[in-house]
């Protein structure tokens, strides 16, 4: 079993791990709950301390799930950058390690809001002050982490945690590394879509210098497009195709859904979103941008053309209306009363009032895709009409 060498070697890193042959330690001072999450061979629960009813997370590692390997680089990973961490109001903090013969529990902070991914699900457009908000917090946890030399390797929305009040807590650290002075990685990982371009050159070969602590700042640029775009930069069904998306930095820079956007928000993204890692905008200088300091006076300008878009569809909506009606006081040909009465009930099937429509609800919700387009991410946004309110927003349907 793994559990021999991997207990020693975890000991070494943290204080907070207990070497145990058994799970009843574990279950003598904790009381395992509810499901929150669950992985190829990991679930997360929430468990609760038996004598000071404080509340946790605990990730409950299957030994017998998959190769010696791959476990104990994961767990090590998560282990050694969490214990060399001083505590971050963003970044989770880890509390004990407990090993059986079967399982490894990681007992760790609880975020009962869930993900960010969950979160952004819920609203049909997400302010850029909102996003400000969520996206500052984000980086200060990651400034904290690069501060001492680690890198996430993994950041996308899912690995990022809500906790009661809506702060930020970046999770996740499987894939992180503490770099050594100098040290430089060349092994992909991560998700994809979030990979940056000199991680695929590194492992394609043709980065023989390999990439460091900028890997992340790109992540956090394609999280920061999809939270304020509602799709992301780059999607693709075929692997390849989607890397050299990536590796070609192509994007939407064109649309107006883009120049829509404040131009702080438009500049942060470019400066996130560079080939080239060294021009690249690191995480103390996101810390320092305009925008992240909500510096948010052209976006009230936008906001402005938002409400005049609005009142431009009702307008244009009514007017269709009115004018087809008085078509058919006015025809006397049977069929085309009957077109005239279909687009009076739907002018939505009209192809040229459909593009202007589309277009104007963009700009009202934040976002607009076909549903039946499976490379967006766009589509897991519930597209559900919302009144928003000073301080929150509120379903039409609830």
């Amino acid at each position: 079993m793994i559990k021999s060498g991997l207990a020693e070697i975890l000991k070494t890193l943290s204080e907070r791990v207990l070497d145990e042959n058994d799970i009843d330690s574990f279950h003598a001072q904790y009381e395992v709950k509810e499901e929150l999450g669950k992985g190829l061979t990991s679930i997360v629960c929430k468990c609760v301390d038996r004598f000071t009813e404080e509340k946790y997370a605990v990730k409950i590692v299957d030994l017998n799930q998959t190769s010696d390997l791959d476990v104990a680089d994961s767990i090590l990973s998560e282990v050694s950058a969490l214990s060399s961490l001083p505590r971050h109001p963003n970044v989770t903090s880890l509390f004990k390690v407990y090993i059986s013969d079967a399982n490894v529990y990681i007992v760790l902070e609880l975020a009962p809001n869930g993900e960010l991914f969950d979160y952004v699900n819920q609203f049909a457009v997400l302010s850029e002050k909102v996003a400000a908000n969520l996206f500052r917090q984000l980086l200060s946890g990651l400034n904290h982490l690069h501060s001492h030399n680690i890198v996430h390797r993994d950041i996308k929305m899912e690995n990022v945690l809500m906790n009661e009040k809506l702060g930020i807590k970046l999770t996740d650290f499987g894939f992180a590394k503490k770099l050594e002075p100098g040290e430089a990685l060349h092994d992909l990982c991560g998700t994809l879509s979030y990979i940056a371009p000199e991680m695929i050159r590194a492992e394609l070969g043709t980065n023989p210098e390999g990439y460091g602590r900028e890997v992340d700042m790109w992540a956090c640029g394609v999280l920061l497009y999809t939270l304020l775009m509602g799709q992301p930069p780059f999607h693709h069904p075929r692997k390849l195709s989607l890397m050299r998306q990536i590796q070609e930095c192509r994007y939407d820079r064109r649309s107006d859904t883009w120049t829509r956007l404040s131009e702080s928000a438009r500049a942060l993204i470019s400066g996130l979103l560079q080939v080239d890692p060294r021009k690249r905008l690191t995480a103390q200088q996101v810390l320092s941008h305009p925008w992240i300091k909500n510096d948010f006076r052209d976006i009230e300008e936008t906001s402005k053309r938002k409400f005049r878009s609005l009142v431009y569809l009702v307008v244009f909506v009514v007017s269709l209306r009115t004018k087809a009606k008085k078509s058919l006081l006015s025809s006397e040909d049977g069929n085309q009363l009957q077109l005239i009465r279909d687009q009076v009930a739907s002018p939505y099937n009209i192809k040229e009032v459909r593009a202007a429509m589309d277009d104007v609800a963009f700009s009202i919700y934040g976002h607009w895709v076909q549903r039946e387009d499976p490379t967006r991410r766009a589509m897991m946004f519930r597209h559900r009409k919302r009144v928003r309110s000073h301080n929150r927003t509120f379903s039409l349907n609830e």
